[in-house]
Order: C-alpha cells, then sequence, then structure tokens
C-alpha cells in the first residue's frame, strides 16, 4: 500500500466519492494491519473478528471519514496503523466502562507489551528483572483501584492510547521514587530525555533537576508527555518501533519495519531530537532552572 503523496490524495478522492472498487483494493490493503492489531486485543479468534469487523467499519464509516483525515505527513499506512490503534484503545475504555473485569483483561492484553516496554526503558538490564516486574504490579495496582478511577478520569483529550502511557510513565516515576526513598533521581528524567543514544538536553538541567522536588520531576515528565503529540504520524510510529525494544535498533531495521528509505530514518530521527530540543527550551519551568543554575 505504500504509495506518493500525490498517490494517496487521489486513492482518498476516490473513498471520499464512494466508490465501489477503491473501497474493496483499500480495505482488502489495510486488513492485515487492522487484524494484526485485533489479534494483539483479544486472545479469542471469533472475538477478534468480530473486533476486526467493528474496526474496519468504522474506518470505513461514511466513505471512510476516518481516513480523509490523513493530512499527506507520513504515509497512508502509518496513519491507518495509529487511527486502527485508537479505535481499538475506545473499545477497551468501553469495556471498561461497562464491565470491569472483562475490560480489564481486554486492557492487559492491549496495553501489557507497552507497559513492559516503559518499565524496560527505565529499568534496562538483567539485574533489574525483579525491580521490573514489581513496577508493573505497582502500575496495575493503581490503575484498577477504585473501580478504575484513573483510567475512567479519561476526558477524550488526544487518544486514550497515549493518556495511558503518560499516565503510567506517571506512576512508574512515583513507584521508583518510592523504592528509593524519594531520594534517588530517575536518570531519564534527569536528563529530560534520551533518544536512540542521544541525550536531548544538557547536563546542567540535569544537576539541577536532581536538586528539584517530586512535583518538579512530575513537571519535567509532562513536558515530554507532551512533545509526543505534536509529532506527524510517521514520527509517532517511528517513536513507537523504537520504544518497543530495549536496546536502541539499528536505522535499517526501523526502515524496515516501516517501509521507508534508510535516509528518511535519519532525517525523521534529527527532527523528532529538533522537536524535542525545541519543546523542552520553550518550557516556563525549565527556563526557570536555566536560570537558576
Amino acid at each position: 500500500m505504500t504509495a506518493g503523496p500525490a498517490d494517496a490524495r487521489a486513492r482518498i478522492e476516490a473513498l471520499a466519492l464512494g466508490d465501489p472498487r477503491a473501497a474493496a483494493r483499500f480495505i482488502e490493503e489495510i486488513a492485515p494491519t487492522v487484524w494484526n492489531a485485533c489479534r494483539v486485543l483479544t486472545g479469542d479468534a471469533a472475538e477478534a473478528r468480530e473486533v476486526f469487523r467493528e474496526t474496519l467499519a468504522k474506518l470505513s464509516a461514511e466513505n471512510f471519514a476516518i481516513v480523509r483525515s490523513f493530512d499527506g505527513r507520513g504515509t497512508l499506512e502509518e496513519f491507518v496503523a495509529l487511527r486502527s490503534r485508537d479505535l481499538l484503545g475506545d473499545r477497551v475504555l468501553r469495556l471498561l466502562r461497562r464491565n470491569r473485569e472483562r475490560g480489564w483483561r481486554a486492557f492487559e492484553s492491549f496495553f501489557r507489551a507497552d507497559l513492559d516496554r516503559l518499565i524496560r526503558r527505565r529499568l534496562p538490564g538483567a539485574a533489574h528483572e525483579d525491580t521490573r516486574r514489581d513496577a508493573y504490579q505497582a502500575i496495575s495496582l493503581a490503575l484498577v483501584e477504585s473501580d478504575c478511577r484513573r483510567l475512567n478520569a479519561y476526558g477524550g483529550q488526544g487518544s486514550f492510547a497515549g493518556f495511558v502511557l503518560r499516565m503510567a510513565d506517571r506512576l512508574l516515576i512515583d513507584h521508583l521514587r518510592n523504592a528509593n526513598a524519594r531520594r534517588r533521581p530517575i536518570e531519564k528524567i534527569a536528563k529530560l530525555a534520551t533518544l536512540d543514544g542521544e541525550t536531548v538536553e544538557a547536563s546542567a538541567e540535569a544537576r539541577h533537576l536532581r536538586a528539584e522536588e517530586d512535583a518538579q520531576l512530575a513537571e519535567a515528565a509532562d513536558v515530554l508527555a507532551r512533545a509526543i503529540p505534536s509529532l506527524s504520524e510517521a514520527e509517532q510510529l517511528y517513536l513507537a518501533i523504537l520504544l518497543a525494544h530495549a536496546e536502541p535498533l539499528p536505522a535499517r531495521e526501523i526502515a524496515r519495519a516501516m517501509q521507508r528509505p534508510v535516509e528518511d530514518i535519519y532525517k525523521m530521527k534529527q527532527r523528532i531530537l529538533k522537536r524535542l530540543r525545541d519543546l523542552i527550551a520553550e518550557d516556563a519551568a525549565v527556563k526557570t532552572w536555566r536560570a537558576s543554575v
């Protein structure tokens, strides 16, 4: 389904006009991507088929209205993958609100790999295996507390998946601080962000962050979380692939997964790094820290 911007626009126009042949071809092409996402959400083949049909129906509703919001950034395939994930995340939330037990099973199926990946990024290496297991349990307990109060607080701003991961990261930070008697700084937050082995911010902020109180550390995490929605669909998918592995992936491996030239991956990485640097530099809290060091 890989195509250039002009071809993607032509295909979307055909879908918007209700061309049945264009619709049939498009559904055939996106079906494997949607099916794989549905299988992650459900462990049962029959349920997966039901979710698959529901997701395809939503993607194709009103002559593919969701797909028509594609703005040309990245590829159409990447856009469909992210929109499918958003739709499945919304399904998880509906299940949680209707039936907590069933919803939680769906939540764990859908988000377990994301949470494990998040924890492993902060606690890499075999020496932290027990700590990672404890962290997952702590996050899970916090999320199910009071009938999933935290998850039910989602108000529709941004994607549910992004909301979950930002909340899980805050819970993880709290857990690590408590486990270390609220003294040892969290290396990732102290550095503000590290992407593919490159530090986004300078050591002066890191030194000052080590001396800050808990609220300021949490604020630094929020700065990073706010950067993600500002990225293009392709850049978000790049991050999703990168963060899916405990160790940095070579650019050629990411290029293969995204079906893009390796040169595009290098350029994308630099754009993301620049965007993170700019957002961090613009944040008022970071400016205050800079002025005091």
